[in-house]
């Protein structure tokens, strides 16, 4: 029983530790704005393509050079990421890096009616990809069977979105694919993403991590795709008790757990948090995301957002409340600038998701105070596996 306690309390010393280190780390970026920080004071750091190219024709090469020779000082952009002229990054392939696999869940088998209309946008857009749903009894069995170390956490969560948090890390471990939440809306076919990079991972709208969160960036966990056994996967998983006794939902399991989890996977230290991007190899957003070249089978890539998440959520905060942020007389550093030209750049664009091939609804799917009406999952997907 000691043993027990002992375990106990270093694992929730660890995630303290951990959790704190990520709350400094993301503070840092704002106290050094709030400071003064000037454009030179900006530690530039250089991300390299790969040094083994292998089969490439010497025109792509030449070009690729060419390209990371036209850098850009993006401490003078008032951004946080490029608006997107041009379609999502992809190579020609036979075969994809990331399984034609989308993983969903819920607690059991009937979900919100009202969300049927976002499931409905995959089914259409992706026939020919294979569909896994995830109850509350099938996620216990294949967290019993496929990580039973992992099962005493898994009851121990007090919170059922802990667990669809936890689920989605899991099944993209073991199998590969795309998870979306069932407020995903899909906009076209989802191939392309999966051909030229191993492991991507979106970030929320910027205006939301910095007026909500009060932090430079935050990694959504809404949508993710990855190759199956990924490092970073792993990583996730094997760190997700360490965060079981956070306060937060989001510390738990969601998206602050996994952006702790980004920055110490990249090796990212506090004083990289504000370094910037050099290279202009993609449109992916100007903060540093460690030395791996995007392209890099163990990489994690984050995409800009407008390809994936191009709506602000509505509850609690909205577009409103930030707006009346940005038109305040209050003195506003650096970061909150830039989320206030974000803002007003998304409202003012009207053909913003001409590049799209998802959307967030941020639908509460799991609240306790919401009554919904429920429709059978099989009446909107025809052919699907339940583990």
């Amino acid at each position: 029983m000691k043993h027990k306690t002992l375990y106990l309390f270093i694992c929730v010393c660890v995630a303290f530790v951990a959790q704190t280190a990520l709350i400094l780390y993301l503070h840092e970026v704002l106290r050094s704005c709030d400071n003064g920080m000037k454009k030179e004071d900006l530690h530039l750091s250089f991300v390299p393509s790969k040094t083994k190219v292998q089969l490439v024709d010497m025109k792509r090469e030449n070009d690729r050079q060419e390209q990371m020779e036209t850098t850009v000082n993006f401490s003078s952009i008032m951004y946080f990421e490029p608006l997107v002229a041009y379609e999502f990054p992809t190579i020609s392939s036979e075969y994809p890096r990331i399984p034609h696999i989308i993983h969903q869940t819920y607690s059991n088998e009937r979900i919100p009616a009202d969300l049927g209309k976002h499931v409905k946008t995959l089914v259409k857009n992706n026939p020919k990809w294979k569909f896994y749903f995830w109850t509350d009894e099938a996620s216990r069995k294949f967290v019993a069977e496929r990580f039973p170390t992992l099962l005493q956490m898994w009851d121990d969560y007090k919170s059922p979105i802990n667990r669809a948090d936890a689920i989605r890390y899991l099944v993209l471990y073991e199998f590969g694919g795309l998870y979306a939440d069932l407020d995903v809306e899909c906009k076209r076919p989802l191939d392309n993403l999966t051909m030229k990079y191993a492991c991507i991972f979106p970030s929320e709208p910027f205006e939301q991590s910095v007026f909500r969160v009060h932090v430079p960036y935050l990694i959504n966990n809404a949508i993710l795709l990855c190759r199956p056994r990924h490092p970073f996967l792993k990583q996730i998983v094997n760190t997700l008790h360490q965060y079981q006794s956070m306060m937060e939902q989001i510390d738990i399991a969601g998206p602050s757990f996994v952006t702790s989890q980004f920055i110490r996977y990249n090796n990212i230290t506090a004083d990289q948090l504000y370094n910037l991007k050099q290279s202009n190899e993609s449109n992916s957003p100007y903060f540093y995301k460690g030395e791996l070249p995007e392209e890099d089978n163990d990489a994690v890539y984050v995409p800009n957002t407008q390809y994936f998440i191009n709506s602000l959520s509505q509850n609690w905060m909205n577009e409103k409340d930030y707006k009346t942020i940005c038109e305040s007389r209050r003195r506003q550093n650096i970061v909150v600038k830039k989320a206030c030209n974000e803002l007003t750049r998304r409202l003012s664009q009207k053909d913003r998701v001409k590049y799209a091939f998802t959307d967030h609804h941020w639908f509460h799917s799991y609240s306790r105070t919401l009554r919904f009406k429920y429709k059978s999952y099989d009446k909107i997907v025809k052919n699907y596996l339940i583990y």
